[in-house]
């Protein structure tokens, strides 16, 4: 189904019919029946949120979608977390975050209800600033009008470039897999090779030439236990500082 046929149906039904529940899409079995041979969801109508309906509601329903529709000139509110959001996050606004609809024009969105996640990284997209969370009980993501979800990886943790390991001080020469996202901005770091935990991890990334600002990408870390001095250089752009003695650090792996 085209993203426009997708809003269309949405529109006629929000303005016809305002659910009492929350629309659940149903996947239509004969798809490939039909004459455009594509992935169509046999939409329920959409259920008209305001801009602070969050999906909170909706927790317990695992794995299971649902359609929205955001209606004009929405006022953002409070996200959490990019491309994965806590359930209390206002839907519409992290549709906004996603570049998915305009506050101005509203629009239809479906979401997928997934369990809870140790950390989100907030970040600033299409006018939205999100913020970053730690541990919460659920979480959704949005699909796209094939039902896929528009997310990169649901299992690799989006990282904002604000982002440390210094949480993860106490879990000695564990692996943590991170997506950097796009057009990040360099912050502070210090060591080289092996690095502080309070650094950025996105910025030492670049500084370790495995991704760039501009495009992010995808990073794995190895939780070292503290050094005695870390050696500032400059490289790829980035230039690190000296430190002294520091009770965490991180390296970067294949």
């Amino acid at each position: 189904m085209s993203v426009s046929l997708l809003i269309s149906m949405s529109i006629v039904s929000a303005m016809s019919f305002a659910a009492p529940e929350p629309a659940e899409i149903e996947r239509n079995r004969e798809a490939s029946d039909r004459p455009d041979g594509g992935n169509i969801a046999q939409l329920a109508p959409a259920r008209k949120i305001t801009w602070d309906t969050t999906a909170a509601e909706l927790r317990g329903r695992l794995g299971r979608d649902f359609i929205y529709f955001c209606p004009r000139d929405g006022q953002l509110g409070t996200v959490w977390g990019t491309d994965i959001y806590t359930d209390d996050s206002s839907i519409c606004s992290a549709a906004v975050h996603s570049g998915l609809i305009t506050a101005k024009e509203g629009g239809a969105i479906a979401i997928k209800i997934l369990p809870g996640k140790t950390s989100y990284a907030g970040m600033t997209r299409n006018g939205v600033s999100s913020q970053d969370y730690g541990n919460w009980d659920a979480s959704f993501i949005f699909l796209d009008s094939e039902g896929e979800p528009v997310a990169i990886d649901p299992e690799i943790t989006r990282l904002g470039w604000n982002n440390t390991a210094v949480d993860f001080r106490d879990r000695l020469n564990q692996y943590f897999i991170y997506f950097c996202l796009p057009k990040g901005r360099i912050g502070t770091v210090w060591g080289t090779d092996i690095y502080t935990d309070d650094s950025s991890i996105c910025s030492a990334a670049v500084h370790a030439g495995l991704i760039t600002a501009k495009d992010g990408g995808k990073v794995t870390i190895k939780i070292q236990p503290g050094e005695s001095s870390y050696l500032g250089s400059t490289s790829n752009g980035v230039t690190s500082q000296d430190y002294g003695i520091w009770d965490g650090s991180f390296i970067f792996v294949d």
